[in-house]
């Protein structure tokens, strides 16, 4: 977060982008970056594991992780673009409240299109590594509200049969 105050940071004016010359390709490795760290829960048993800037011994610092979530979010709102859609929605289902808030007003300003081929994919994957709950719970809202999702094969049958072999397991 210091970084991006020296920068004067401002993640609300249009063309950031073009302001700090970044290219589509960056966008694309910063969102994957910024998708793992706002996966990230705090939890020693979490996975990914934590970026080691934000633990010591193990331990994660929350100050650090919850400043650095922040920092991601806003730069994925103010640079990102239709790159950054996946990692806002895992933030928007953050345990911090406010980096959970400053995600779900992204969302609604810049709007998901639900029917992007690369969200979509996104979603999927994700579903499949196995994230928290409330993580699982949004992406099946959001993925039976598209179309392209609803015919994307064979991950939509793969998500049919895990909801069948959940089914047989209670």
């Amino acid at each position: 977060m210091r970084a991006l105050q020296r920068w004067k940071f401002d993640y609300e004016t249009p063309g950031l982008a073009e302001r700090i010359g970044l290219e589509k390709n960056d966008a694309k490795c910063l969102a994957g970056m910024f998708e793992k760290l706002l996966y990230y829960d705090g939890t020693i048993a979490s996975s990914p594991l934590p970026p080691a800037y934000i633990s010591k011994d193990g331990f994660p610092n929350l100050t650090a992780l919850n400043a650095a979530k922040m920092a991601a979010a806003k730069l994925t709102r103010g640079a990102l673009g239709e790159d950054g859609a996946l990692a806002l929605f895992i933030g928007a289902k953050d345990g911090n409240a406010e980096v959970a808030d400053f995600c779900n007003d992204a969302i609604k300003r810049l709007g998901i299109n639900l029917e992007d081929a690369s969200l979509v994919r996104g979603l999927y994957e994700l579903y499949f590594e196995g994230p928290r709950l409330n993580i699982q719970i949004s992406i099946l809202e959001t993925l039976g509200r598209s179309v392209l999702a609803a015919n994307t094969m064979p991950e939509m049958l793969r998500l049919i049969e895990k909801g069948f072999d959940s089914m047989s397991l209670s």
